[in-house]
């Protein structure tokens, strides 16, 4: 019982200095992302409309925007970005350091140890996965993007990662076990304004594996009750490389029924508009 009772106390004093920090802030500068809770990772409807992370294997070669690239976009928003090719991978990466920050003033560093997050990612400790984690950090670092609304009249630019750290060099936890060091762009907040953001249901993503199965998941996750769309129109969201839309709607149906298995939709069908019609599941967020 005293436990419960010093980490409450531990806990309201942690949020009563995250406030005072946020106050001293300049009025226009952003701060903070949501605080969402730990079952869930935000990801800004922006992005999870669009194909900066897009549908490809993450072993095949990618390829390299310069001096950038206007991506597909969702509405009236238009993203453009120089850098490597993102994925999946690059996504899963992304959502656990802004889970990470969202307990941070965002000027502030996230810290974890590599082993963590690689079993929080369900993958392998291996050297082989140490490697795979930095080269993700890079090109999350290396990437610069252009997020603008409303005819460019507002938005953001920036990279995903402003920089991180990792083995040499950082400090070590009570364990002796290694601290990676990342800092997030503060800017990045303006991506979560008005709650423009969707939660992902965690333990759902790390069952899907399918990299189609991932960015429905959170596309559909932007919607409370998705409106049909053709899948024309998934194809050039997703990113997808696949040049016969017949090959596509393949891959397209193996992802619905995986959604369907997992207990996101509780169900779908193409009609004979090549439409796509989703129901999602009662409980879908808190799988």
């Amino acid at each position: 019982m005293n436990d419960l009772v010093e980490k409450t106390r531990q806990l309201g004093a942690a949020a009563l200095a995250r406030s005072a920090k946020a106050a001293v802030a300049k009025p226009d500068e952003p701060t903070q992302i949501p605080l969402w809770p730990s079952n869930v990772r935000g990801m800004p409807n922006s992005l999870a409309r669009s194909a900066l992370f897009n549908v490809n294997r993450a072993a095949a070669p990618r390829d390299r925007y310069f001096p950038g690239k206007q991506i597909a976009s969702s509405g009236t928003t238009t993203i453009t970005h120089k850098g490597e090719e993102l994925r999946q991978d690059d996504a899963d990466v992304f959502l656990e350091i802004l889970h990470l920050a969202r307990d941070t003033i965002l000027s502030e560093r996230v810290e974890f140890t590599g082993y963590a997050m690689l079993k929080t990612l369900g993958w392998d400790t291996s050297s082989k996965g140490y490697e795979r984690l930095v080269k993700i950090l890079e090109r999350l670092q290396e990437s610069s993007l252009k997020v603008a609304f409303e005819g460019n009249r507002k938005g953001f630019q920036g990279s995903l990662i402003r920089k991180f750290i990792w083995k040499d060099g950082t400090e070590t936890d009570s364990d002796g076990q290694t601290r990676w060091i990342c800092y997030i762009e503060p800017e990045i907040a303006r991506l979560f304004a008005s709650d423009d953001y969707s939660r992902v249901a965690r333990e759902q993503r790390l069952r899907l594996r399918s990299e189609l199965s991932k960015w429905l998941h959170s596309y559909y996750n932007t919607h409370a009750a998705p409106f049909a769309v053709s899948v024309k129109f998934i194809h050039q969201q997703c990113g997808s490389q696949a040049k016969a839309l017949s090959h596509f709607r393949v891959t397209l149906k193996k992802a619905l029924t995986e959604l369907q298995s997992v207990g996101f939709l509780a169900s779908w069908k193409i009609d004979d508009d090549d439409k796509v019609h989703v129901g999602k599941a009662a409980r879908a967020i808190s799988a």
